[in-house]
């Protein structure tokens, strides 16, 4: 678990700082995203994927590091139950966000902290 910690959080700080460094390159990339549905579904599948592998590693939610990682897993699985179920509401749900123009900083915000404490979690535990 300790290993699959690392990578996820590694992983999340990468595309974190990109996203709040590179705005406007990422603006352009997700828009073309939500273009596509074929994208769409991928992107959704795959939180599905990785959200329920998180989860065969630690289920229960806790102050720890095994909370944290449940509490990514879980939300990275329902993100794509809710992307997968409802694509339509979910592209006219971040165009409008991409229009108010701070959908990409909360998420980018939101992403380093979790990917701050992934991270320094697993370093410390290993």
């Amino acid at each position: 678990m300790f290993e699959l910690s690392l990578i996820m959080g590694i992983s999340m700080l990468t595309i974190s700082l990109t996203v709040l460094f590179d705005k406007k390159r990422m603006e352009h990339t997700l828009k073309k995203i939500l273009e596509n549905e074929g994208l769409i579904f991928l992107m959704a599948f795959l939180n599905i994927v990785f959200g329920l592998a998180m989860l065969s590693q630690a289920h229960r939610l806790s102050l720890d590091l095994v909370g944290l990682f449940a509490l990514v897993g879980w939300l990275g699985f329902l993100k794509g139950i809710t992307i997968m179920w409802f694509p339509k509401e979910m592209m006219k749900f971040s165009k409008k966000q991409f229009k108010k123009g701070n959908l990409l900083t909360v998420a980018g915000v939101v992403h380093l902290i979790l990917g701050s404490a992934l991270t320094y979690f697993a370093w410390t535990i290993i």
